[in-house]
């Protein structure tokens, strides 16, 4: 679920309470432009060193950046990162989420090359690959397309390379 503060302003929001600025972020719209967003950025920065102290000014950089993630379209983790001054070396929200981002992209693009490699071999090996076995590819497990590419060396069928493994 998306939450969009759309019936408040940036400015209702710190007239109401100045520490209320870290949903900022949540009063843009999606599509607004980037160079408008990273100027309001800059702005936001300083206006929390303004109204935070200092201990906790980096951990409300780091919740505007959260919802400056969920929130805005138009520029990326690393401009948001980089308009916020935030550090991705300190652990926090923003680190974990970058990681986590990296770490399943890594994942899905080693998945779909395995299963490409595998594809490719199948239709080498046994010519036109049925639906149901590309539908098995497509589903598979890392560990499952790792072990299938390893038995087309040797199974005398598709079926016995994609059988369940044991």
């Amino acid at each position: 679920m998306e939450v969009v503060l759309s019936e408040f302003s940036e400015e209702r929001l710190k007239e109401i309470d100045p520490r209320l600025l870290v949903l900022a972020p949540l009063t843009m719209k999606a599509n607004t432009d980037p160079e408008i967003l990273k100027s309001k950025g800059r702005g936001w920065q300083e206006e929390v060193n303004n109204t935070f102290p200092e201990e906790v000014r980096y951990e409300a950089r780091e919740i505007m950046g959260l919802f400056a993630v969920a929130r805005l379209r138009t520029i990326n983790a690393k401009e948001i990162v980089q308009m916020l001054n935030l550090d991705l070396t300190q652990s926090g929200g923003i680190m974990r989420l970058y990681n986590e981002g990296r770490q399943d992209g890594e994942l899905a693009g080693e998945k779909k090359g395995e299963a490409k490699i595998l594809m490719r071999q199948l239709q080498r090996r046994f010519g036109n690959v049925p639906d149901w076995a590309c539908e098995k590819i497509a589903k598979a497990e890392p560990s499952a397309l790792e072990e299938w590419t390893l038995r087309i060396l040797d199974a005398p069928t598709l079926e016995s390379v994609l059988a369940d493994l044991s």
